[in-house]
């Protein structure tokens, strides 16, 4: 495995939940490939449109999750761990192999990801920047002596150090930083112990590009997260919580008994607001609790203030991993890490509202470092609607094939129209079941049904395995993956190849043939 070992890339805790993750999934498999867990999903209300992405579930395979808690598209691949979904549109993973794959839609890998010779791949993060090139998170081993330095310091003790490094799709190394130069040890908070043969010092957990270009990156082990100049890789700030030894900014709001700011947290990100989000994990505090928070920042007066969080009622630990994304409709979608319990993640309106709760329904632990939604492997449009006309649901070259022609909009409201490529889930019917199944279903989630009236058009030139324009048939549920299938009364026009219905429902619908 190099010659640090995969097993110090981690903190002892962090390495240990993973490990016996993966070590709980296939204890049950001999032989073979091992079955990927479905998750339970509890839609309370109006998810955005989207996959769920999440890893380990499974030994040796990886998938999208869909809004029903099964696995889509799933792929052989080697001890997966943080799967995310990128800025130009691919996925990515980390390999217990010792690299990242990046994978396009379709989930084929494209691209292999590492950092150079003497240098080993660190899990936490990698990120395709907006010029092509990616973002690879390293370790590096240094031997120091800390007996003169540390109060009962060691005098040789293998410090392991965070490497960023920018490589271009040639492989070519533009840019790279080295936390050992820019961060001394003693800046570790106060749970770290220095009197160890073997240090890490600083944990980088996240990298994110920032508006300027700049580099915004989650250190845990100092409680920063630190701005650093991608040209000549200076530390621009330092901004942490109460326990950070190099905290350059003062907390508005966000006084908590006490402690200011936040404690070993996990994902960064800047918003296109220029905010800064993140999870929160809180280990530091006196009562330790977990959040999503973010923060309005203020750079020239290097303030942060606190704007909005997110915690669940009761509090909730995470003392490790945990996530934060904000979607498209600025739902937050929020993995809850370790904490204990069946909770694995929770999409949230900006009002606490709880869209989705995803949950473990197994016996055995599900661990996942986090959790994450993109619109990938499908096609999802959702539609802010305030008036009657017509609404066509598609993105640039993405079309989910839905439109509707609304006549009656009592209120403003949000309407989502999905398309994916495979039949409905546990499939019943109220009647005859139809001859010939199609790989073409939609979903429709309308937040308030009472709000709009119209008509719904389907458009099927697209779809396959329909053996005959009289024998098209349209048929619905009203709840994704649960329940009986009925047959609709839509009209279809063969010269547009169309199915058109009197109405706009929430619900899952998709085409069948009668011959």
């Amino acid at each position: 495995m190099g010659m640090l070992g995969m097993g110090r890339l981690y903190d002892n805790y962090t390495r240990y939940v993973i490990s016996f993750a993966l070590i709980v999934m296939s204890v049950s498999n001999s032989s073979g490939q091992w079955p990927l867990r479905t998750v339970g999903m509890t839609v309370n209300g109006h998810p955005s449109p989207g996959y769920i992405l999440l890893a380990p579930n499974s030994p040796d395979s990886i998938a999208f999750v869909d809004n029903t808690g099964i696995n889509v598209f799933a792929r052989p691949a080697q001890g997966t761990n943080n799967f995310q979904y990128q800025p130009d549109g691919s996925v990515t993973h980390y390999s217990t192999n010792g690299y990242f794959l990046r994978r396009n839609a379709n989930m084929d890998v494209i691209d292999t990801l590492r950092v150079t010779k003497g240098f080993e791949v660190n899990f936490h993060a990698v990120r395709v920047l907006k010029n092509g090139n990616c973002a690879i998170l390293g370790t590096e081993q240094r031997m120091t002596n800390l007996s003169k330095t540390v109060p009962g310091g060691l005098d040789e003790v293998a410090i392991l150090g965070a490497v960023i490094q920018e490589r271009t799709r040639s492989g070519q190394v533009v840019f790279e930083w080295k936390s050992l130069d820019h961060i001394p040890v003693t800046d570790a908070t106060e749970d770290i112990d220095l009197k160890q043969r073997t240090i890490d010092y600083i944990h980088v957990n996240s990298i994110d590009e920032d508006i300027d270009g700049n580099f915004l990156v989650s250190c845990r082990n100092t409680d920063e997260v630190v701005k650093i100049d991608r040209t000549k890789g200076t530390i621009i700030w330092r901004m942490g919580g109460s326990k950070s030894k190099g905290n350059q900014f003062t907390f508005l709001n966000d006084d908590i008994d006490g402690f200011t700011g936040f404690s070993h947290q996990h994902s960064v990100s800047r918003l296109p607001n220029g905010n800064i989000i993140m999870f929160d994990n809180g280990n530091l505090r006196a009562f330790p609790f977990s959040r999503a928070v973010e923060y309005k920042i203020d750079e020239a007066s290097h303030t942060a203030e606190r704007v909005w969080q997110y915690r669940r009622k009761p509090d909730v630990f995470a003392r490790s991993m945990g996530s934060v994304q904000v979607l498209p409709n600025e739902n937050v979608l929020i993995g809850w890490g370790t904490i204990q319990g069946s909770v694995i993640g929770t999409e949230v309106q900006r009002d606490g509202t709880v869209e989705m709760e995803l949950t473990n329904i197994s016996p055995k632990p599900f661990l996942t470092y986090g959790v994450f939604k993109a619109i990938v492997g499908m096609t999802g449009v959702e539609r802010m609607v305030s008036a009657d006309g017509p609404q066509d649901f598609s993105v640039k070259d993405s079309t989910t094939y839905v439109s509707m022609l609304l006549t009656n909009v009592l209120t403003p409201t949000s309407i989502i129209v999905e398309r994916h490529s495979y039949a409905p889930h546990a499939m019943t019917f109220a009647s005859e079941a139809p001859a010939r199944m199609t790989d073409a279903r939609w979903v429709i989630r309308i937040r308030d049904s009472d709000a709009v009236q119209g008509t719904t058009t389907f458009a099927i030139d697209h779809v396959q395995h329909i053996a005959s324009d009289t024998g098209v048939r349209l048929y619905y549920r009203p709840k994704e993956g649960d329940g009986t299938f009925s047959l609709l009364p839509a009209v279809y026009d063969a010269t547009k190849h169309t199915l058109l219905l009197p109405f706009v429902r929430s619900g899952e619908y998709f085409v069948g043939s009668a011959l």
